[in-house]
């Protein structure tokens, strides 16, 4: 797929995520081909939606989540569903049907606890404090991977600064740091597995400003990972200068 037909799969699904990190996560999920997929802070359903319309078909999908945006009165243009019924339906309606999943409708916390061992890939996209974030890597398997969203200072600094502390732990190991969304890996050696065979597919049929990193950390790890950003920041600076 082409980066445009991500642009327009944002626009149908109102996922909120960056098309290019959604680009790089179909490339690395086609990679890793995840036996099970689990979110954990599904909220409309939309990122879930959006890996069925460009082909990341993982026998199952297990969306979490407590629905306590109903409280907040959460509204605008995007859909938020109110309750497990309303998120099912238009889940189904979204992928006419065709989607295995299950819904968890659950304080995530609660869930995390009794969430069942080596499960393949999961997807954060809440802010769990940093036990709950440690019990979370525990239940992935050995080649486990864990997308994280949100991790920029000014959303998930929380995030951030746990992620780097399970990485001197040597709990997880980077792969992949995008715009907005990441992913991490369990085992160090299947993380330089995914990150050769990732960077090689972007490499022969992409041009979105990949950048490999190897860097020393602490003088006795290293930091591996590639990074994807916008290659065309003069362009849009200069029509916002114009405009």
């Amino acid at each position: 797929m082409i980066l445009e037909q991500f642009v327009e799969i944002k626009e149908q699904t109102q996922v909120m995520a960056d098309p290019l990190d959604l680009l790089v996560t179909n490339i690395i999920l086609k990679e890793h081909a995840p036996t099970e997929i689990y979110e954990i802070g599904t909220g409309s359903g939309a990122w879930v939606i959006t890996q069925f319309k460009t082909g990341i078909t993982a026998p199952e999908y297990v969306l979490i989540d407590d629905f306590s945006w109903t409280a907040k009165g959460w509204s605008g243009n995007r859909f938020w569903p109110q309750d497990e019924l309303d998120l099912r339906n238009y889940v189904d309606e979204q992928t006419n049907h065709k989607l295995s999943f299950k819904i968890v409708n659950s304080d995530i916390y609660d869930y995390i606890d009794i969430m069942k061992s080596n499960i393949n890939t999961v997807r954060i996209d809440m802010d769990p404090d940093h036990n709950g974030f440690e019990k979370i890597i525990d239940k992935l398997d050995d080649t486990g991977l864990l997308l994280v969203d949100d991790v920029v200072f000014n959303m998930g600094l929380n995030r951030i600064v746990n992620l780097i502390d399970f990485k001197r732990q040597g709990k997880i190991y980077p792969l992949w740091i995008g715009l907005k969304e990441s992913a991490w890996v369990k085992n160090k050696d299947y993380r330089d597995q995914l990150y050769v065979s990732a960077c090689n597919t972007i490499k022969e049929n992409y041009d979105i400003g990949l950048t490999e990193y190897d860097e020393p950390y602490l003088n006795i790890d290293t930091w591996k990972y590639f990074t994807t950003r916008y290659h065309n920041f003069s362009e849009k600076f200069q029509n916002l200068k114009q405009s």
